[in-house]
């Protein structure tokens, strides 16, 4: 092999497998920040909170006064497909100056058991994931993250950077795969050579368990949060499930490729001891000339 297809076979593997990683992880925030996917859980985790706290901040003390609100709220559906209540919610990142209650979806609380507390506090949990998500930011993404914007990562600035590279990083994963290939002479090394760094990429699904486990054990916080009703962990396994099954994936595939290019070598170099079958020809008759028959005299 020339020193041209070892740098090239060298560069290839580096890009293919930093490619392939960086491409799994941006694909899953990718996927966790969808709006359709965030919502119903944050919607779950701040409405436990809210309902929590509507007896501590006057909002609804007792049974009584969640049939009283209950009342209030049927009696301003009257005739309306939705009803607006002022709310005075500002700072840091939420900004909320009233809540929409849609009155069919209201009118069906009773016949499906739900406390109007707990819708109430569904509802308010929305408003809050909405002002949060689809929050201006005046920077891009890159530039809010050195700014200190973190929630910029969960927002819709956020998933749509997150959409726009993601072409840009399977790209790379496709640059790194064709260097790869045209560097390597035959089948057994780019069976091999795909193999290894698939195989080697792959052995994080081993890992991740371990490292989230160690994480989120050493800060005393996530425990105090999970106890407290706020699901941390069902927050962190939601985004690490599509990284978990790419890896797996990327792991079976890598060792079926491995176990393939060895077995490939293997057939080819056995197939050269042997050397060129011999070429089997037919066996030549012998002709033999005929006698002449002597005339008589």
């Amino acid at each position: 092999m020339s020193l041209a297809k070892k740098a090239g076979k060298s560069f290839g593997t580096a890009l293919f497998m930093v490619a392939l990683m960086t491409a799994i992880s941006v694909n899953s925030l990718s996927q966790f920040t969808e709006y359709e996917k965030m919502k119903p859980m944050f919607v779950d985790i701040i409405s436990i909170q809210l309902e929590r706290q509507f007896p501590q901040t006057g909002v609804i003390e007792s049974a009584e006064e969640e049939d009283e609100f209950y009342q209030l709220l049927s009696e301003s559906c009257e005739g309306r497909e939705s009803v607006e209540f002022p709310m005075d919610v500002a700072g840091g990142i939420v900004d909320i100056e009233k809540v929409t209650i849609d009155c069919n979806e209201f009118r069906l609380i009773r016949e499906q058991n739900i406390p109007t507390s707990r819708y109430l506090a569904g509802v308010v949990a929305g408003s809050i994931f909405d002002s949060f998500y689809y929050r201006k930011y005046d920077c891009d993404f890159i530039q809010c993250m050195l700014q200190g914007e973190r929630f910029v990562v969960v927002s819709a600035k956020g998933n749509a950077f997150f959409n726009s590279i993601k072409l840009l990083l399977w790209s790379g994963v496709a640059a790194g795969a064709v260097l790869l290939f045209v560097s390597c002479d035959t089948w057994a090394d780019r069976l091999k050579g795909f193999g290894w760094p698939m195989t080697i990429t792959g052995v994080a699904y081993f890992l991740i368990g371990v490292v989230k486990d160690s994480v989120m054990g050493s800060f005393p916080e996530i425990a105090e949060a999970e106890q407290a009703g706020i699901g941390v962990t069902r927050v962190v396994d939601m985004f690490m499930k599509p990284i978990v099954d790419a890896l797996l994936v990327v792991l079976i595939i890598g060792v079926m490729l491995t176990i393939s290019g060895y077995a490939v070598g293997y057939y080819q170099s056995r197939q050269k001891k042997k050397g060129p079958a011999p070429v089997k020809t037919k066996p030549t008759k012998k002709v033999e000339p005929k006698k002449k028959e002597s005339k008589k005299k």
